[in-house]
């Protein structure tokens, strides 16, 4: 993963995400129903891009202070614009690098941390962090996102994959977990979105920043290929799906 190229790439569409981001969404109402009669006064949001999940914590925990951060600029500009509440502080940050000396009862995440370099470590960091009883709430996108792209794309890309397929797996999760937190509870959901092209999905792709850093390889998407991996994903799967493998994943101390 180039995290230049990720940050480059949800920068340059920020202000087109909100129009397709709609499993992302979905993710994030999904994993705040994990919590169960639970107040928090201290959260903090890694990966808040432009402020749906982090909207989605001021209704379910409207008296908490939250620190939402985002490594790009032009998401962290919407957020901005879109939760306009004193008890939210939004900051320009690498969330596996930043540290506070602040505690919180809540350390979450919406479909952001499957962009990490080292999730082992950045978990580690982040139970230092921890209130006492405090818990981490994460959504994270697994290895069979875009499975469908993945392999029409395989006669074209060789032994490349698309970004998606690079994503950790859940035994690897379970693993990481288990080795920082001593209660870890974990799900897994699939979600699938129908599209009317290829072109339309390749869109959603763009604009959501899920592509990632892309293929390396220099692939020329000409509207003769395109018409061909459209007919070999219609072929293969009879419409146009893509597959959002996510899991759902809570620990605490």
């Amino acid at each position: 993963m180039d995290k230049k190229i990720i940050a480059r790439n949800f920068s340059r569409y920020a202000n087109l995400y909100d129009n397709y981001c709609q499993v992302q969404n979905q993710a994030g109402v999904d994993l705040l129903s994990r919590v169960k009669n639970k107040r928090f006064k201290n959260i903090l949001e890694l990966g808040c891009g432009t402020g749906n999940f982090t909207s989605f914590l001021v209704e379910k925990f409207p008296e908490a202070n939250i620190k939402a951060l985002d490594f790009s600029k032009e998401m962290l500009n919407v957020a901005r614009n879109k939760v306009k509440n004193e008890n939210v502080d939004f900051i320009l940050a690498d969330a596996e690098e930043i540290v506070f000396k602040d505690k919180f009862d809540l350390i979450t995440s919406n479909a952001s941390v499957q962009w990490f370099d080292d999730l082992d470590a950045a978990l580690n960091k982040y139970k230092g962090m921890l209130a006492r009883k405090g818990a981490v709430l994460f959504s994270i996108f697994g290895p069979g996102t875009y499975e469908e792209l993945s392999y029409v794309l395989k006669p074209l890309a060789g032994n490349e994959n698309i970004s998606a397929a690079n994503f950790t797996s859940l035994s690897k999760i379970k693993r990481i977990f288990k080795n920082s937190f001593k209660s870890f509870n974990h799900e897994k959901k699939i979600y699938q979105d129908e599209f009317i092209s290829l072109k339309g999905l390749l869109k959603n792709i763009k604009y959501t920043g899920v592509r990632g850093a892309g293929l390396q390889s220099n692939i020329c998407f000409t509207a003769n290929i395109l018409k061909k991996l459209e007919q070999a994903y219609i072929k293969r799967y009879s419409k146009i799906i893509a597959t959002f493998e996510v899991f759902f994943c809570e620990a605490s101390l």
